[in-house]
């Protein structure tokens, strides 16, 4: 657990980020073994290694919440999930708006397309109607000329008529020419007729295009309408769930303010009592001292002796470690502060075993620390030391019993501020929280 907090900067939450990172970690380890070089043997231990690794890297993730009382965790958890919540919706809200910014213009481009195509119909069918009277005209004209030729009422066909029944042969080459001059008149007829029919085809396909493309910019029209108040109506939505998440977040870092001024309140109460047991500690070492200088002057000796001699302390338990010893940020508060002892993976249940021979000097619970034990081992190494467990559902020793060392004093828990079950041992050297694997 993280103590005597001092001023540092503000830094990011870092829980998520941590968590965050080994999960992303072990799914690239996943990926990342999808085509290794090595035996299926060696892969397979190199997966589970990084697997090992990962769930280390959560576990001390979630150790360096220890420090914040589950309420506050789990408010700023829901201000995490709210806020994540309200980003999405603004997110969406944005898509939709801009969506509809979109489909705004198209519609404005819709309808000057629109005008464009009816205005081209309207041209069309002008041009059309103009282009059908001068084919009417033209077929007036060759209706009035084969008229005249039929009742021979063209001076060319009366000359013609008078020189065949003439008996002057001289007089038949000007005949012929004649009806020669008189068919390629009829046939200048029949050709302009069928360039003005050709043209006249021309401009009924032009304005059956145009009518077609109005028809289809009608339809792109009443579609993009369409699409329009579908949008208008997602952003409705999107609004009011914008608006209902905005008062979500505000409930939440209400509730993350209050959990955060409470754990600040029992933080500082928590900081006295570790005041409190340093000062103890320190006047029970000082004493310790001052006990084995006037047995060593009287020549008594070994009146404070260690122990357990100048050997190592056993381990409390064979969990690995979740969390060392040393300063930290705060993930959720982002102060700096000092994690006093060191975390062992331990799940609920796991025998604790005393490190030393020694005297269980304190028993009690503490709202932060849980159920806590403090056995003083005398003189190790030439300083007194006292470790603490913490966390516990229970101990099975009580205050003045002696304890033997690898003797089993209680088993692992998750009370006070714990993300779960495991055990947080402190060392106290003289007095002063010291890494306990440096006394291992």
């Amino acid at each position: 657990m993280a103590h005597f907090p001092v001023p540092f900067r503000p830094a990011h939450l870092r829980h998520r980020a941590l968590v965050a990172s080994a999960l992303l970690a072990l799914t690239a380890g996943s990926v990342a073994t999808g085509l290794p070089s090595g035996t299926p043997a060696a892969r397979a231990d190199d997966l589970k290694d990084k697997h090992g690794k990962v769930r280390s890297q959560i576990k001390a993730a979630e150790s360096d919440l220890e420090d914040t009382s589950a309420a506050s965790v789990r408010a700023h958890r829901a201000l995490s999930a709210a806020q994540a919540k309200l980003d999405a919706a603004q997110g969406a809200l944005a898509t939709s708006r801009a969506k509809l910014a979109e489909a705004q213009q198209l519609d404005a481009a819709l309808q000057t397309q629109l005008t464009q195509a009816e205005a081209a119909v309207t041209k069309a069918k002008a041009e059309l109607a103009r282009q059908k009277e001068v084919v009417e005209e033209q077929r007036r004209d060759i209706g009035r000329q084969a008229a005249a030729n039929l009742h021979q009422t063209s001076p060319q066909l009366v000359g013609l008529s008078t020189m065949l029944r003439s008996q002057d042969p001289a007089t038949l080459p000007t005949g012929m020419q004649a009806v020669d001059n008189m068919m390629t008149e009829q046939n200048t007829l029949l050709d302009k007729m069928k360039a003005l029919q050709s043209q006249l085809d021309r401009k009924k396909d032009a304005l059956t295009k145009a009518q077609e493309q109005v028809r289809a910019k009608r339809e792109a029209a009443a579609a993009n309408l369409t699409e329009m108040a579908r949008l208008e109506g997602q952003a409705r939505t999107a609004e009011a769930s914008v608006a209902a998440l905005v008062g979500q977040r505000t409930t939440a870092q209400q509730a993350a303010d209050k959990a955060k001024a409470s754990d600040q309140a029992q933080l500082s109460s928590l900081n006295a009592e570790d005041a409190r047991i340093s000062a103890q500690l320190k006047k029970r070492a000082a004493a310790a001292k001052a006990a084995a200088a006037r047995a060593s002057t009287s020549g008594q000796g070994g009146g404070s002796s260690s122990s357990n001699g100048s050997g190592p302390l056993l381990r409390p338990v064979s969990g690995y470690v979740t969390s060392p010893f040393g300063y930290r940020v705060h993930p959720i508060y982002g102060y700096y502060s000092l994690h006093n002892g060191t975390d062992f993976h331990a799940p609920c249940g796991t025998p604790m075993k005393a490190v030393g021979n020694g005297k269980v000097i304190e028993k009690y619970y503490q709202s932060a620390w849980g159920n806590r034990l403090l056995i003083d081992l005398g003189q190790v190494r030439g300083h007194n030391v006292v470790v603490i467990y913490n966390h516990a559902p229970g101990y099975r020793v009580g205050v003045g019993d002696r304890v033997s060392r690898g003797e089993i004093v209680g088993y692992s828990g998750t009370t006070g501020w714990s993300t779960g079950c495991h055990l947080h041992f402190t060392v106290m050297v003289d007095g002063v929280p010291k890494n306990p694997l440096d006394w291992m």
